[in-house]
């Protein structure tokens, strides 16, 4: 502060208007500290109209935004879609993940079947083999 520069010195130390930021700095300076302070609010980048701090834009977006791409819940039984998180409800009620269930009980249950037939044989062959050790 220069002596009796007044408030309205370009050299007039103030507080960033940023609610939550403690920063002082020259009222010439405060804009270069405004473009970076993580507290000010800024529009989502994904246009949802929220406004977040600069802080938690990244949290916003990956976790919170209606506006975030997500991938279907049942993508590991075959869906491929990503979609809007705010229209994931309407798409999991589609029938077709039922199609797509029921096909993957169905894989599983021929495959548990198999390893079953498989464990059966092996204890057959298990006995055979302990019959030959315990004649010898």
């Amino acid at each position: 502060n220069i002596p009796a520069c007044g408030e309205d010195c370009i050299f007039a130390i103030v507080y960033c208007p940023n609610a939550g930021c403690n920063i002082m700095s020259s009222k010439k300076r405060m804009p270069t500290h405004d473009d970076i302070c993580a507290h000010k609010l800024i529009s989502c980048p994904l246009e949802c109209e929220d406004i977040v701090a600069r802080m938690d834009i990244k949290k916003h977006t990956l976790k919170i935004c209606p506006l975030r791409k997500v991938t279907c819940p049942f993508s590991k039984i075959g869906c491929c879609a990503v979609v809007l998180a705010k229209d994931l409800p309407h798409h999991v009620s589609d029938p077709t993940h039922l199609v797509l269930a029921v096909n993957h009980i169905t894989k599983h249950e021929t495959e548990l079947s198999k390893m079953k037939e498989k464990m059966k044989y092996l204890e057959e062959e298990n006995k055979v083999l302990d019959n030959l050790i315990l004649s010898k």
